[in-house]
């Protein structure tokens, strides 16, 4: 009888090794894939830093950017060191691009010659009344109030597209659009002697501006 209860008493022993073992090989292989899950997510944390030294290249883009930045500011700097209102400045230059006069310095020497960067400046002719930094003539633009020439941001858009329309007439001769804005495109081959020596003298501004702009330029690093 000893026998046979020890026979009998191994089948539970063995029923319970066989189930408990296949759990055991379970919770192994959990275990197993919890680590293969860390070990990915750890890596995948480390790609981003990857990532960042790839685009590090843009980094050269951006300090060129900044440079022509600076370098557009010097140019706002020096012009308005000439004609002491930053807001006059901003505008020439705005005009200068929508109607692609690159030869920005001859806007503004035009501008000094006509009103000595005054936005109130007048003068009475014997038929008209010229108004404002481009002097703008009663006569051409009389659809427009004594306000609204003497309006800055108007005035220079006006008096710049004015210019530019004459100098494309011109074939892109400064000098010869320089002297039919003062008398008219009718006389700018043949203009008086007045408006010649107005057409010269502007031209002589300008080119000191030019000159005095490199110089300006030289200083940015």
């Amino acid at each position: 009888m000893n026998g046979k209860k020890s026979s009998i008493s191994q089948k539970p022993l063995i029923g319970l090794i066989s189930r408990v073992l296949p759990i055991t090989m379970i919770a192994a292989l959990v275990a197993f894939a919890m680590v293969a899950i860390v070990s990915a997510a750890a890596t995948s944390l480390e790609r981003p830093a990857q990532q960042i030294i790839s685009y590090s290249s843009t980094e050269q883009l951006d300090l060129e950017y900044i440079r022509l930045r600076a370098r557009q500011q010097a140019i706002e700097d020096f012009y308005t060191s000439i004609v002491g209102n930053e807001e006059i400045v901003s505008y020439v230059l705005a005009a200068a691009e929508e109607y692609n006069i690159r030869d920005v310095e001859i806007l503004f020497a035009l501008m000094y010659k006509e009103s000595s960067f005054r936005p109130t400046a007048i003068n009475y002719n014997s038929t008209s009344i010229d108004r404002g930094l481009f002097q703008l003539n009663s006569t051409v633009y009389h659809a427009y109030t004594a306000e609204q020439l003497f309006d800055i941001a108007r005035n220079i858009r006006m008096g710049v597209a004015h210019y530019a329309e004459e100098y494309r007439a011109a074939d892109k001769n400064h000098q010869i659009a320089l002297q039919a804005y003062n008398a008219g495109r009718s006389r700018r081959h043949n203009p008086p002697a007045s408006t010649a020596a107005y057409a010269i003298d502007i031209l002589h501004i300008a080119q000191r501006y030019r000159d005095e702009k490199n110089e300006y330029k030289l200083t940015v690093p």
